[in-house]
Formats: C-alpha cells, structure tokens, sequence
C-alpha cells in the first residue's frame, strides 16, 4: 500500500504498480515520479509487503515513511492527517 499525504493538486499515483516476470510486486511508475520529483518522497507512506522488495527500500533511502504493516502505515497517515489539520 502506498498513501500520499500532500497538498497537490493531482496525486500522480495511479497505475503506480507493475507484476514483474516473476509475479513480484513493483512499483516502477512510482520510483520514476520520485526521480523526477513530481512526487516528494517525504509525501510518501508505505506500507505492507511492498516495504520488503526493491522499491519499498529505495522510496525508504530517498525519505518516505516505510513500514512493514498496513496499520503502522494507516496510523503514519493518521497522524500526518492530524497534524495538518492542527486536531492534537
């Protein structure tokens, strides 16, 4: 799972991931949005089994929040949420 948490206008998310020949999870689209900076890693929460492959490790390097779980990273966005709508 991947969230973005941002004030832009267009998430450039979709269609973000691929099966490769092996029938694993990748995330070309996404990685290729992040080099090109129209996506700022630091917007990016991961979360789930995508965490463990390739891509989850380089969007970690680059600064977005990886988690191996799906709640860790839900509570991430929560608490991003909460954040920047001042409601701690």
């Amino acid at each position: 799972m991947v969230f973005r948490w941002t004030d832009d206008f267009a998430p450039r998310l979709l269609y973000g991931f691929q099966l490769d020949a092996e029938g694993q999870l990748t995330i070309p689209d996404i990685l290729r949005r992040v080099k090109s900076n129209d996506v700022d890693p630091k917007e990016l929460i991961v979360g789930g089994s995508i965490s463990q492959f390739a891509g989850g490790n380089e969007l970690k390097e680059k600064g977005a929040a990886v988690y191996e779980g799906v709640k860790a990273a839900a509570e991430e966005v929560k608490h991003r949420i909460k954040e920047a709508l001042k409601l701690n």
